[in-house]
């Protein structure tokens, strides 16, 4: 994310040069770091982002593990995306502490140990790997399963309980597929993906669109309510998104899958709400109205193939 964060930026830089502003607004984002927080969302002059920005270190703007970015700021005609009041309220809300057991978390403070989770997930699956690999005795295999399983439950419970997202996909890079599951029977349906990635290119159209269709109902269970309208659609076109390219890694037929890419391809958040705003004459609230409120429904006419009819048709 660095080097892609650098790159954005320097091309921002060039952007601002052609408009002819030294400022820019650097973005805002949940859970930054405590010293992120003081200086995100808000405008800089170029040599204000390095002095009080950071910008060039390693610890500061687009350094190390920094998700935030700069766009050109034009005084007098462009418009800020969040009023100093508006952060210090969404700031207050970020640090504001959630109970989980004997302690509390700020949201910073939470996704720090939903990382540590993870880490220790990873080992745990590496270490089942290497128990499986070496012909380990059956009981240390199954209690090795169970360490990582514990594990697993405490991330979802943990991650339920702080309203975060789970991102198992950093926890099932190794390729290892569901090594933590053994010989129980799995629900497909079900199922995070990173769960069933060994399933990769092996699910029926009709399996896959059964993945599909559950996981994009339970969108509105994912979503941050305590956000805007638009950051609530912003979520809910990035989950949709997620499961529209999980589905089709999922699928069987890749041939059609490559139809599938080029006739209907995954489209980002600006670019859908600009098409609604053409395609059915709506303003950009409305577009982004109506992005939150169709993104759980599916095609009928492909669910109708499948004999899967039981939602209003996507629009």
């Amino acid at each position: 994310m660095t080097g892609l964060s650098q790159l954005t930026a320097k091309m921002n830089e060039d952007n601002a040069k052609e408009l002819g502003t030294d400022y820019f607004e650097v973005t805002w984002h949940s859970g930054a770091r405590p010293s992120h927080q003081e200086w995100q969302g808000k405008v800089y002059s170029k040599k204000e982002l390095e002095t009080i920005c950071g910008l060039g270190t390693v610890t500061g703007l687009c350094g190390a593990n920094c998700y935030h970015d700069y766009y050109p700021f034009i005084p007098g005609i462009s418009e800020r995306s969040y009023t100093d009041e508006e952060l210090a309220q969404m700031n207050a809300e970020e640090n504001k502490p959630v109970k989980y057991g004997d302690k509390e978390y700020t949201k910073y403070e939470a996704l720090q140990r939903q990382r540590k989770l993870e880490t220790a997930m990873r080992a745990q699956r590496q270490k089942i790997h290497l128990l499986e690999e070496a012909g380990a005795d059956e009981g240390d295999i199954i209690n090795a399963r169970c360490r990582y399983r514990g594990t697993s439950q405490e991330y979802t419970r943990f991650s339920k309980a702080m309203g975060l997202p789970q991102q198992r996909e950093r926890v099932n890079a190794d390729g290892l597929g569901n090594i933590g599951v053994g010989k129980t029977k799995i629900d497909l349906t079900q199922k995070d993906y990173s769960d069933i990635i060994d399933m990769k290119g092996k699910m029926s159209d009709i399996d896959v669109r059964k993945w599909y269709r559950h996981h994009n109902k339970n969108i509105p269970q994912l979503i941050d309510k305590s956000k805007s309208i638009e950051e609530q659609a912003r979520q809910a076109c990035e989950l949709r998104n997620k499961y529209r390219f999980q589905a089709r890694e999922l699928m069987e037929d890749q041939k059609a899958r490559k139809t599938l890419d080029q006739t209907e391809p995954i489209i980002s958040f600006e670019d859908l709400v600009s098409n609604k705003m053409v395609r059915k004459n709506m303003s950009r609230e409305e577009a982004i109205a109506d992005t939150l409120k169709t993104a759980v429904k599916t095609r009928r006419s492909v669910d109708k193939r499948y004999g899967l009819e039981d939602h209003n048709e996507e629009i």
